[in-house]
């Protein structure tokens, strides 16, 4: 059955596109591998997996990331996980 496997609205992990690279990794934390990315709005940007942190770590200088939102971030597109294209 379905319904086994379906979580509640109220206890899906998300991301705002207007959160910052530290909040994005701050709440993927050890406990997702991956999380959705949405609008203020409610509506789905993307989804950025812990991978994409890491790659977004080492191709940058760790002194700007804080500039960085889930918008801007070249790490998030819409539809798949992250990767290299911008959203």
């Amino acid at each position: 059955n379905i319904a086994y496997f379906l979580l509640p609205k109220h206890s899906v992990a998300y991301l705002y596109d207007d959160c910052t690279f530290r909040q994005g990794l701050e709440k993927i934390g050890t406990t997702h591998t991956a999380i959705p990315v949405i609008s203020r709005d409610g509506k789905y940007v993307g989804t950025v997996s812990e991978g994409d942190f890491l790659w977004q770590l080492l191709s940058k200088d760790c002194e700007t990331l804080t500039a960085y939102s889930m918008k801007t971030w070249s790490g998030c597109r819409s539809g798949t996980f992250c990767g290299a294209t911008a959203i």
